[in-house]
């Protein structure tokens, strides 16, 4: 016989919900809020730069040569509304041992600003230099392949093409992903102590070479995905931790219609990842959960092949079922700059309003924001993309 006694034990809550643990923004310490006064309202304010002259020899008694100066307009744009909505019943609220709705916000905030961040280091993309593997001792034209042996070059050669631009040696930062911060440390025999006192705060971690380092998990991807031919039933990719897996007739999250060529079925990945094309015919979405890795991932269609950029990616990790199907360019950005290279303006800071909705015992939380960025002609002079291979993260 078995006693059944399981009855008599008391089940418990525990006296707080778990820890959500969120990437670590680095945009408000690098970023240059001047204009922030000036878009208190409105959506646009210019800034345009002037156009070079140059020295130019006088011959005495001899007519000069009048150069001609022009002016170039530029400028920002708040363009990007952001939203993280969800609903609250009051049956909930009240029987929820804890603050659902509070609890719930100050995650939506937390997420808002650090897709912000993402975005703020895409600038990447506008910077007049970048260095690549020719940089450090490799081959030109490609991302760098980072080790305790050249990642020394590596900085230096950040510093090369801020100097090459006339950018002062004062206020030099750098964001830099969690395997090259580890090349790093690894390159001082684990004495972090070298790269002097950090605080932690915003991401900072020290200093090396003349840049401030900050340490981020929003740094940019890109990859490129090439199927060596039109794929079949049941083959799949992985971005990010989230599986897509190419069928016949898409029926569940993340399937992928097999279109009648390679090029169609394309399309139709681009489509599931951009939430574009005919959504329940040429793929079925992904769930909430999986759309959250994929926040700030953007495909584009190359007709024989796909490329994606993951703005606040990190060190994105992709595979696929098929080996002759290839992943190539595989891409973090890391980003050099001096001062406040990037403009921002948050005309609304992540703030939560609430709506009543109709009908229903509860309302609608709507945690929002609204901003723009831009990276005008002297800050993209002041900013170097710093391409490195993520093939082997």
């Amino acid at each position: 016989m078995a006693n059944a006694v399981t009855a008599m034990s008391p089940e418990y809550w525990s006296k707080r919900m778990q820890v959500v643990r969120e990437k670590m923004t680095v945009f408000r310490k690098l970023a240059n809020y001047e204009e922030r006064a000036t878009l208190k309202n409105g959506d646009i304010v210019h800034r345009p730069y002037r156009s070079g002259m140059y020295v130019q020899d006088y011959t005495k008694a001899t007519a000069i040569t009048v150069q001609d100066i022009s002016a170039t307009d530029e400028y920002l744009t708040v363009d990007a509304y952001k939203i993280v909505p969800f609903y609250v019943d009051d049956i909930d609220q009240i029987q929820n041992k804890w603050d659902t709705v509070n609890k719930f916000a100050d995650d939506a905030g937390k997420d808002l600003y650090s897709y912000i961040d993402g975005q703020f280091l895409g600038e990447y993309s506008n910077a007049t230099s970048d260095i690549d593997d020719g940089d450090v001792g490799g081959t030109a034209g490609v991302s760098a392949v980072l080790s305790t042996s050249n990642i020394a070059k590596f900085f230096a050669a950040a510093n090369k093409k801020l100097d090459q631009q006339n950018v002062e040696r004062s206020g030099r930062w750098a964001v830099i992903s969690p395997t090259v911060y580890q090349i790093l440390i690894e390159k001082l025999d684990g004495k972090d102590s070298a790269l002097g006192d950090s605080t932690g705060q915003n991401g900072h971690v020290g200093k090396y070479m003349g840049f401030e380092l900050y340490l981020s998990n929003n740094v940019a991807w890109a990859a490129k995905w090439t199927p060596a031919d039109n794929p079949t039933a049941d083959d799949t990719i992985t971005i990010n931790g989230v599986t897509v897996k190419f069928v016949v007739s898409p029926g569940d999250a993340g399937d992928i219609d097999i279109g009648g060529s390679t090029a169609v079925s394309l399309d139709n990945l681009v489509g599931l990842v951009n939430q574009s094309g005919t959504a329940g015919t040429d793929y079925v979405d992904i769930t909430a959960a999986n759309r959250a890795l994929w926040q700030g991932l953007v495909a584009t269609d190359g007709g024989t092949y796909a490329s994606f950029i993951h703005k606040g990616g990190g060190e994105v990790a992709v595979s696929g079922s098929e080996s002759a199907d290839v992943w190539s360019v595989e891409t973090v950005h890391q980003l050099f700059g001096q001062g406040k290279a990037i403009d921002l303006v948050i005309q609304k800071e992540p703030k939560v309003e609430f709506r009543m909705v109709q009908n229903k015992l509860g309302q609608n939380v709507l945690p929002w924001t609204m901003y723009g960025i831009k990276t005008f002609t002297e800050g993209a002079n002041a900013l170097v993309d710093g391409r490195v291979d993520s093939s082997g993260f």
